[in-house]
């Protein structure tokens, strides 16, 4: 398609800063006639784990704190690194938090460990991307 310069339309926002959904209008003006109105998402910054120390039969898992508001944090453990075998979902609630301990596992097992950050808006829940540890961890016997 052509360019059409700045000077024959505007572009407006709504609900563009907070996480959720968000909205953008281009309203064309002079020679051109009509309007556009898109929706897309907004979800929370992701954050990475600092460092995991591994214990008999569980691990204590460290992260960056969210810079931005957040209702908490989800840890996930898994066999593979496609997060499909044995996957562990740990969810901790609050944005001041910056680790937890994980019990429960079975000695000798190696697991791939990511972290995401969660909002929740009105009724639905926006997670960040996944940020997988650099290292996989294998449990204590």
């Amino acid at each position: 398609g052509n360019l059409i310069s700045d000077e024959f339309y505007s572009v407006t926002y709504k609900n563009n800063t907070q996480v959720g959904k968000a909205k953008v209008k281009v309203t064309f003006r002079t020679h051109y006639k009509g309007s556009i109105e898109k929706s897309f998402v907004i979800n929370p910054a992701e954050t990475k784990i600092k460092k995991v120390y591994v214990t008999r039969n569980s691990v204590i898992v460290n992260w960056k704190k969210a810079k931005d508001e957040v209702d908490g944090y989800v840890i996930q453990l898994a066999k593979d690194k496609k997060f499909t075998k044995g996957l562990k979902k740990i969810e901790v609630k609050g944005s001041n938090v910056g680790g937890t301990e994980i019990k429960k596992l079975k000695a000798g097992t190696e697991y791939y460990i990511r972290i995401a950050t969660f909002k929740k808006v009105g009724n639905k829940t926006y997670t960040s991307k996944y940020t997988l540890y650099d290292k996989t961890v294998k449990i204590e016997k």
